[in-house]
């Protein structure tokens, strides 16, 4: 299966399944590709570094996840095709 990538604007292939639960975990998988997800992973880890984020407190997954909105530009409109 491949998608539209919202990030790097590709058909590439996408996510086997959710990687996070929920409405989040779902749009994950309908707009970014594999290759991009690979790209956050290794963001994640510096996000979680440079925040110094605390996985204890509830405010960190919040900090998290909006820097993950961010790098895969999950909020930008669906690419057209262009």
């Amino acid at each position: 299966m491949t998608v539209n990538c919202v990030r790097c604007h590709q058909d590439k292939p996408a996510l086997e399944a959710p990687p996070y639960p929920g409405d989040l975990g779902e749009e994950i998988v309908a707009k970014i590709c594999n290759d991009c997800w690979n790209e956050w992973l290794q963001a994640e880890i510096i996000v979680i570094n440079e925040f110094r984020l605390n996985f204890m407190e509830p405010r960190a997954n919040e900090i998290l996840v909006r820097h993950l909105r961010e790098f895969l530009a999950l909020d930008q409109p669906a690419p057209t095709g262009e």
